[in-house]
């Protein structure tokens, strides 16, 4: 198995807590590895590990798969499709390549975190886009049948999938909610873009699905809420066991520490992390790929602090 060495090792994933899994995808646009992904791995070595709390965190031992070579050809099979129809209008054949691609990533991915999850092991993916979500939740659907989703995100990607429709990224939570019925309750934070077929479909479900849009959080503020007191407020709709998914879009909404502030507090809480997907890494610049570096390693780190591994 080949790795990739990150945050300074090259640890052994049989002989680690965390195990993340890169992959070489997004449905959106096109996507390249060794432009978008490698550097986020490679700046893991650079960054100053010491935490002003918790010290090294050396206990929490974190090792990181090399990217796959199926994921890298249904990646080149997308943005080839894309490139063909620059406008973004596809034939019938195109949908049907898409959405075939799509299944196999899925399949693929559900492979990978089910045997991690035998091993006792935290999967994390890291990809392109949320697209990523739906294998890994379908994975943990196996061995919790009562969960839920923590989404730190931008956007809800709650966009109804019509039949004959290419599926997207938009779609992604959509899908989940729609086929993984072990999935209680889908708590969304940082929401500032979404359209009106977005949020009725919430409203048709807001006992499984809570917002905490951006407007929502400013009012809380505004009202004289504490930060603590808000992220509470997230943590309380969701059930023992916490499927986490981050997009990086939103590193617009909330800064690095006030997010491993919200995963202390849920740590505090004694729910427990069950597996992390970590998206949207696509089309980012430099500075960006440092900082989604440094929330990487906090999402890790936070993990092993859940565990007791300080």
């Amino acid at each position: 198995m080949g790795l990739i060495k990150i945050f300074g090792h090259t640890n052994n994933p049989l002989n680690s807590e965390v195990v993340i899994v890169p992959v070489n995808w997004t449905l959106n646009s096109t996507f390249d590895f060794d432009k978008h992904l490698r550097p986020i791995l490679n700046y893991s070595n650079e960054i100053e590990f010491f935490h002003e709390f918790y010290g090294f965190q050396e206990k929490c031992k974190i090792a990181c798969e090399n990217v796959s070579e199926e994921t890298t050809m249904w990646n080149q099979s997308i943005n080839r499709i894309y490139e063909e129809a620059k406008n973004g209008d596809f034939d019938g054949s195109s949908i049907h390549l898409i959405n075939e691609d799509f299944k196999k990533l899925t399949s693929y991915l559900d492979e990978k975190i089910e045997y991690w999850i035998q091993k006792e092991k935290l999967p994390l993916l890291i990809g392109g886009d949320s697209s990523l979500l739906l294998g890994g939740i379908k994975a943990v659907a196996r061995f919790k049948t009562n969960f839920g989703i923590l989404h730190l995100s931008e956007k809800p990607f709650l966009k109804e999938l019509k039949k004959g429709e290419a599926i997207t990224e938009g779609n992604s939570l959509f899908s989940v909610g729609a086929s993984v019925p072990e999935v209680s309750k889908i708590v969304a934070v940082g929401l500032k873009s979404f359209s009106q077929q977005e949020y009725s479909i919430q409203r048709k479900n807001k006992e499984k699905i809570i917002w905490f849009s951006k407007r929502k959080i400013d009012n809380y503020k505004f009202k004289g809420d504490s930060y603590q007191s808000i992220c509470k407020k997230w943590i309380n709709n969701l059930p023992e066991f916490v499927y986490l998914s981050i997009n990086i879009s939103i590193l617009k909404v909330l800064s690095i520490n006030e997010i491993e502030f919200a995963l202390q507090t849920l740590i505090d809480s004694r729910r427990k992390i069950i597996g992390v997907d970590f998206n949207g890494v696509d089309k980012v610049g430099k500075e960006m790929q440092i900082e989604i570096t440094r929330l990487l390693y906090v999402v890790c780190k936070s993990y092993g602090r859940s565990r007791g591994k300080i």
